[in-house]
């Protein structure tokens, strides 16, 4: 296998300059970095990127967690943020961290100890928990950028690339009360959650008041998620109308209409978040706000790879518009 000195003997440039050719190209004249370079495929010489990133603290591998890759919402996220990386030259390590800010904060410090030179944080629905802005901002201190992608982490100095989750719900529950809805219930978490704050706010601008039997906590597990609509339709006063908080959600929410005849919209209306390619193919179409999740990815990569390339500073507060898609899931009540 050819080394360094290999290709610097064969390009008659010292080991030093043969070695910025990889590292700090800029810092050579373009006739001996043509030189260097080709003397690299003659020999078919590959550069030792860990190594390099080893000594320089930075690597071109970049992790990117994710609660559970099985996700779609995930899936299609991370299949952006790998692909447009991966045009730029970087490796990219994915990890499912099962929404647990325990397990991130594990798995970023073992990624770092391997030469991951920067990371893009998926969190989920849950949102981001205190401690694991904490270890943020830690890695940041250590000049490893974070990108917090599709979700807004409540925290100034932290990079993230999102879409204007309160000012979706906004609509979503805008839209329910024009039809005439006034029952409306939520199917999902209020904890550190734009959606939640949305749905309340809107609520609130209508005159609706906010009933907090209406609200289920839940995680996006099919039984969890059915038991939650369960307890919602044998209240006295049942809702009219859902929320969904995402279309993995709004399915289980489907699945239990269709199995106890529960009829959408025509009994009980249902709107969601995510649009996703799967809820379009369901009877009915989810009424959904549209979540551009490739566009998402590749912006949250491409602000990466700026930290990564220029070490700016000035942190990045990136939103992608809101649009309502409205589809067959939801109707007057009766």
């Amino acid at each position: 296998m050819a080394t360094i000195k290999d290709v610097a003997e064969l390009a008659g440039v010292s080991k030093s300059t043969a070695s910025y050719a990889f590292n700090k190209p800029h810092l050579v004249k373009e006739q001996t970095l043509d030189r260097i370079l080709s003397a690299a495929k003659e020999l078919d010489y590959q550069p030792n990127v860990f190594a390099q990133g080893l000594a320089s603290g930075k690597t071109q591998m970049i992790g990117l967690l994710v609660p559970d890759i099985r996700y779609p919402y995930n899936a299609t996220m991370a299949q952006s943020i790998e692909q447009t990386l991966r045009d730029q030259g970087y490796l990219v390590v994915v990890a499912s961290t099962q929404g647990d800010a325990d397990e991130t904060i594990k798995l970023m410090g073992q990624l770092r100890r391997r030469g991951v030179g920067g990371f893009i944080l998926v969190p989920s629905f849950f949102g981001v928990a205190s401690k694991l802005l904490q270890a943020i901002r830690a890695m940041q201190v250590g000049n490893i950028p974070v990108v917090v992608s599709g979700f807004e982490s409540n925290d100034p100095e932290i990079d993230q690339v999102t879409n204007q989750p309160k000012k979706g719900t906004q609509l979503l529950i805008d839209h329910l009360i024009g039809l005439g809805h006034r029952n409306i219930a939520m199917i999902g978490t209020r904890f550190s959650n734009q959606r939640f704050y949305g749905y309340i706010e809107s609520l609130s601008k209508h005159g609706v008041p906010f009933k907090d039997e209406y609200v289920v906590e839940t995680n996006v597990m099919p039984d969890n998620v059915q038991n939650g609509i369960a307890r919602l339709m044998s209240l006295p006063d049942p809702p009219t109308a859902v929320f969904a908080l995402n279309d993995v959600v709004a399915l289980a929410v489907q699945d239990y209409c269709y199995a106890h005849k529960i009829s959408i919209p025509e009994e009980l209306s249902l709107v969601s978040f995510d649009y996703q390619a799967m809820v379009q193919r369901q009877t009915p179409g989810v009424t959904s706000v549209v979540v551009p999740v490739d566009q998402i990815g590749a912006m949250s990569a491409e602000l990466l790879i700026e930290r990564l390339q220029d070490g700016s500073k000035k942190v990045a507060h990136l939103e992608l518009p809101t649009e309502l898609a409205i589809r067959e899931s939801t109707a007057p009540p009766k």
